[in-house]
C-alpha cells in the first residue's frame, strides 16, 4: 500500500522557514531605505516643528462657533460669498419650502 501521510519531511520545512526569514529580511531592508535609515549622507533629516501657540480651549471654540453662527460676515470675500445667521438661514429655508 501506498504511504499517503500528510507529513512534511525534514527538507520542506526547513526550506520554508528559511524561505519566511529571507521574506522578513527584505521586507525589513527596504522598510529602511524606504524611510532613510541607512548609512546614506542623502537620508533626509527628521525635523520637529513645534508650534508654540497653546491650542484653543473648549470654551474659545464655543464662543467662535455661536459667532459664526450668529453673525452675518463674508466667507470669500473676492468670489461673493457670504455666511448669514443660522436662525435666519432656517427661515428662509423654511419660506422656500412653503412656496
Amino acid at each position: 500500500m501506498a504511504d499517503n501521510s500528510t507529513k512534511p519531511d525534514g527538507f520542506s520545512f526547513l526550506a520554508s522557514i528559511i524561505a519566511v526569514l529571507v521574506a522578513i529580511a527584505v521586507f525589513a531592508v527596504l522598510v529602511l531605505w524606504a524611510y532613510g535609515l541607512g548609512d546614506s549622507e542623502d537620508a533626509p533629516a527628521v525635523v520637529e516643528v513645534r508650534d508654540e501657540a497653546a491650542p484653543p480651549t473648549g470654551a474659545e471654540l464655543k464662543a467662535h462657533d455661536n459667532e459664526v453662527l450668529s453673525t452675518y460676515g463674508w466667507v470669500d470675500q473676492e468670489k461673493g460669498v457670504v455666511r448669514i445667521p443660522a436662525e435666519v438661514a432656517q427661515k428662509l429655508v423654511i419660506q422656500e419650502l412653503k412656496k
